[in-house]
């Protein structure tokens, strides 16, 4: 991670995308759960894995840089549960 700030012209550019990232990551979030509740956490992990490998890299990275930042807020566990259930698959 970079001591300073990122320059101007970076931040505009993330201010952007950011929230539909971070919409994007509360429904991935909401699949892995229901993912979760039926399969081993290997088998998830080797799900999303696979998943975020088949997506554009910078989709992947804005998705992992929105989840870290989720998680270092404390704001990993609000994200609200998924009340429909749906059969497994890919994730989002």
């Amino acid at each position: 991670m970079r001591p300073r700030k990122p320059p101007p012209g970076l931040i505009a550019a993330a201010e952007q995308d950011y929230h539909a990232i971070r919409d994007d990551l509360a429904a991935s979030v909401r699949a892995v759960r229901l993912l979760a509740a039926a399969w081993s956490e290997v088998e998830v992990f080797a799900e999303v894995y696979y998943a975020l490998g088949q997506v554009n890299p910078r989709a992947a990275r804005a998705m992992g840089a929105a989840a870290m930042l989720q998680i270092a807020l404390g704001r990993a566990d609000t994200l609200p549960p998924t009340t429909a259930p749906r059969s497994p698959g890919p994730v989002p």
